[in-house]
């Protein structure tokens, strides 16, 4: 049985009225989880919370999103199959997720438009069987161990958790960086996702 192994953002570019409150605390860069298993972050996931950074326009109104996290061994990289609904409308997006070589729960995320890369993403907790937590920086600070523009997600492996389980992830995140999980922005899901072969593909929907 998996114990739970523990370490989240609010769109503020110019921070400097902020120095004491948490979407400031959140840009010093945090380590990642200890231990970690690729393994264990594999496979679907549901985003439950999602804080986009400043530099992700409209990602805070998705709703039905799904990952899937497939293992490609011979290239040593993570598809990561996105679904989400916006506007009414089904997204499907597949993003390159690449492993840190010497750093187990770090990777680098790559746009799927060309070969951008959209910045780091760490997992600060995860209990393989219920959740995990990711902290990602799209904008490194010039000085200091910072992020000037960080990211967090929430994703479990129900559609619809229980109350334990968000209780898990909100100790989780109080734990590793003092961030209360009903202060970070909810996705909605329902009982009528998207399906393969619905919609397509539209960069807008995700810059």
């Amino acid at each position: 049985m998996f114990g739970l192994v523990l370490g989240a953002v609010f769109c503020v570019c110019h921070s400097s009225a902020l120095s004491n409150t948490w979407q400031n605390r959140i840009k010093q860069r945090p380590a990642p989880v200890v231990p970690f298993k690729l393994e264990w972050y594999l496979g679907k996931w549901f985003t439950q919370s999602r804080q986009e950074p400043c530099s992700w326009k409209g990602s805070s109104d998705f709703e039905n999103m799904e990952l899937n996290f497939v293992l490609d061994p011979k290239k040593n990289l993570l598809y990561d199959h996105s679904i989400w609904k916006k506007d009414n409308r089904c997204v499907f997006v597949t993003f390159d997720i690449i492993p840190s070589s010497k750093t187990p729960g770090a990777f680098m995320i790559q746009d799927p438009l060309g070969d951008v890369q959209s910045g780091e993403c760490v997992i600060l907790a995860i209990d393989p069987n219920k959740f995990v937590v990711e902290w990602g920086c799209t904008k490194v600070a010039s000085i200091g161990q910072r992020c000037d523009d960080p990211w967090v997600s929430v994703h479990t492996r129900e559609r619809f958790p229980s109350p334990k389980v968000f209780a898990k992830i909100d100790l989780a995140l109080m734990t590793t960086v003092g961030v209360r999980l009903a202060e970070l922005p909810r996705l909605s899901h329902s009982n009528m996702p998207c399906v393969l072969g619905q919609g397509k593909f539209a960069a807008s929907d995700f810059l």
